[in-house]
């Protein structure tokens, strides 16, 4: 009986690796929004952004793919 509660507890190094995975997502996740915050100089006249678009860039609620979208837009030859 003892024996099959300490099968059970056990964690499988699959489990160890997606965690480094999630892990390193998670610290490239920040280093990104760190850079994008540290180039706004840069990067707002280049792309010619107000700071109300930039701030949609860098803000807590955007993710990547918002993000993109939003440089896709920017950058269109139409605006």
């Amino acid at each position: 009986m003892q024996e099959d509660a300490e099968e059970e507890e056990r964690v499988s190094s699959g489990s160890y690796v997606f965690l480094v995975f999630l892990t390193l997502l998670n610290v490239m996740n920040f280093v990104d929004r760190q850079l994008l915050a540290s180039f706004a100089n840069y990067i707002m006249p280049d792309l010619n952004l107000t700071n109300t678009e930039f701030g949609l860039l860098t803000g807590s609620s955007s993710s990547s793919s918002t993000r993109s979208w939003v440089c896709l837009w920017a950058c269109s030859p139409t605006r």
